[in-house]
Order: C-alpha cells, then structure tokens, then sequence
C-alpha cells in the first residue's frame, strides 16, 4: 500500500471515529476556505484534506477551533485542541509540528498535562507560596512564637520568596551572609535567622514537597575572636567597688542581727563577721579580676 492510500486510509478512520455532529466536510484548510464557511444549526468539523486528522471544528454561535485528532501509542483517541484565532497557515504549521510528535510516539495531551502540573507545583513550592499557605499555618499551631517567625521569614528572606525552594543555593545562603554583615548584623542574628529558613526547607522534605534541603550541610563560619579589649571606666570602677562595699556591709549587718536572735536564746554564735577582712568570697574574687586580667577558670582555683 502506497503512502498515499495510507494516508487517506488514515483520515478516513479518523474522520469517521469523530462523527457524533450533524456533518463533516472534508477540504483543505486555507485562508480561502475557512473565510467561507459559514455557522450551522449544530457543530460540524471540517476535516483538512491534506494532514490527517487536522480539522476545524465550527460552533452554530461561529467559534471555530483548529483540532489534531490522533490515537497514543496504546490505541486511545485523542483531540488535541490547536486554538482560536489563528489562521488557517499557522494552525496548519502547528498541526503538522503536532503530527510529527504524534508519529514519533509521543502522547501530545498527556505531555502537556504533565507540563502543567509540574508549572502548578513549581508555583506551589516558590518561597512565598510555601510560607504563606503551608508553613504558616503549621507554625501558627504549633509554635509559641508563630507569628514572629513568618514575619522573619518574610523580612529577612524577602529576595528569595519568587524563588523555587529547590532553587535556593549554598551560594546564594553565603552571598546572603555576606549582605547582612554589611548591614552590620551581628553572626549569631545571622545564624539565627538562617536556622529558621532551615526549619521550612527541613519540613517541606518532611512533607514530600521536595525531594530535598537545598542548604543542607551548610557550614556555619567560623566565630571571629573578639580583639576589642573592654575596660572600666573610673566612674564605672568606682560604682562596682561602692556596690561590692554596700554587698559587704549588709552581709556584715545580717550576720550581727542573727546572732543577736541566736543569743537571746541561747544558741551558738555564728563567727563575727565585722573582724574579718572580706564578709565573702565575691569582693576578693572581683579585685583580684580587676587588678590581675586572671580568668574564671583561673579565679575559681584560687585559695
């Protein structure tokens, strides 16, 4: 059998699988032809005579729709809507593109499909999608401060909330980093903040949005020792040696009333505080802090 007769074989079948409507025509579409039809009192389709299963389907109100009908690669019927307003030459070239796929095994409604989904959950797990309509929700229920932390989330990570989750790199984290130190935010803010952006992304694994956590395993830098060296002021020295004297008087002033309450009764005596040098160890310990630079580990040695 020839291509040809094939190919008339073809749409013959095709045309005949789809005639549920009052009449089929069978011409080819062209700019010509198109222009001269004109509505009826039910649907009818137009088959091309040239591309197999290439119509155009004309409505009583006048909507026509250029169609591709075709069969997937298990034998099921398909129509595969081309659109309004085209015409005739270009819903012809998108037929024959169309066709070419069909020819080669591809399921053209069911990829399309597929394609939409995967937009509708790329748009589902942008940043702001995810916060706003699944994460906030959850954090609102079960945390304490719920409300503070999405506003964090929105303020601090405003520049990633058009983004897909998964789109979020470690790098894009560090250059984030490097922004807020330049507004002068302190490592443990910027950790802080970053800890809860981990916490969305660790649930939106949990919740099988997404296959994984962009960030995981994100180093944290290295903490910078602080070189400033703080000093007392003398007014400030003054006020904690006044505060560490007035500590010192009172312990003195409690210990003389107690055992005056001990005595009246005839217990025994406390030892008398006021002869001795330091009421306790807190003054000492801070004098010999402020006169030797020696650090608690070193201070709480001492006897």
């Amino acid at each position: 059998m020839s291509l040809i007769v094939y190919q008339r074989c073809y749409e013959y079948i095709i045309t005949a699988l789809h005639a549920p409507y009052s009449h089929l025509v069978n011409k080819k579409l062209t700019i010509k032809t198109v222009s001269a039809l004109k509505p009826g009192d039910k649907i009818f389709d137009v088959m091309d005579a040239d591309i197999p299963g290439f119509a155009l389907r004309v409505r009583p109100s006048g909507t026509m729709t250029y169609l591709l009908f075709y069969r997937n690669k298990d034998g099921a019927k398909r129509t595969y809507t081309i659109g309004q307003g085209l015409t005739a030459v270009q819903a012809r070239d998108i037929a024959q593109k169309v066709r070419g796929e069909v020819l080669q095994g591809i399921d053209v409604n069911e990829r399309n499909k597929q394609r939409r989904l995967s937009k509708q959950k790329d748009k589902e797990n942008k940043l702001s999608s995810f916060l706003n309509k699944v994460y906030a929700p959850w954090l609102l229920q079960n945390r304490r401060n719920g409300k503070a932390d999405i506003k964090s989330l929105e303020t601090n990570f405003a520049g990633f909330m058009s983004r897909n989750l998964t789109d979020i790199t470690k790098w894009d984290i560090q250059r984030w980093r490097m922004d807020k130190k330049k507004g002068e935010l302190s490592d443990h803010s910027i950790e802080r903040y970053l800890a809860e952006l981990r916490a969305l992304l660790n649930k939106a694994v949990e919740w099988e949005r997404i296959a994984y956590n962009p960030i995981a395993g994100l180093s944290k830098p290295k903490a910078e020792d602080n070189k400033r060296v703080r000093y007392l002021s003398d007014a400030e020295r003054k006020r904690l040696l006044w505060a560490l004297d007035d500590r010192e008087q009172e312990i003195v002033s409690g210990r003389e009333s107690g055992n005056r309450w001990r005595k009246e009764r005839g217990y025994e005596l406390f030892q008398d505080l006021s002869t001795q040098t330091y009421a306790d160890y807190l003054k000492p310990m801070v004098l010999i802090a402020l006169n030797t630079g020696m650090r608690r580990g070193e201070l709480f040695q001492v006897t």
